[in-house]
């Protein structure tokens, strides 16, 4: 599998990230494990590991699979980076939240969603 990314740059001085998580699937050939790695700022990845309840096959909807909080209040990168494995992972960003200090000291939060195109190696 090559490289997928995702960048989230912000100003700020938290952020709350938020995938949808697949569980069991009849279909064997479909990808269901999340595993994914974050890189704030290109400091050490956080890695990230969903493995699927093979009890249900309910996806799982606003799961919060990062974040960080205590930031400097300035310009960040967020990157959600899969890449080197040798088998298909799920991903399915939701959105992000993100919290900032204002100039009246009044911390506000914005969302950011994005999308992606999936990936197959079928």
């Amino acid at each position: 599998m090559g490289k997928v990314s995702i960048s989230i740059p912000f100003e700020g001085t938290a952020i709350y990230v938020f995938f949808i998580l697949a569980n069991h699937v009849d279909n064997p050939d479909v990808p269901t494990r999340t595993e994914c790695n974050f890189l704030l700022n290109n400091e050490a990845a956080v890695r990230y590991i969903h493995t699927p309840d093979q009890t249900t096959n309910e996806l799982v909807y606003n799961a919060p699979v990062y974040n960080r909080t205590n930031l400097p209040q300035r310009e960040h990168i967020l990157d959600i980076v899969v890449e080197g494995y040798d088998y298909d992972v799920y991903i399915n960003f939701d959105y992000a939240i993100y919290r900032y200090v204002t100039l009246h000291s009044v911390t506000s939060s914005h969302y950011y969603t994005g999308s992606f195109e999936p990936w197959s190696q079928w």
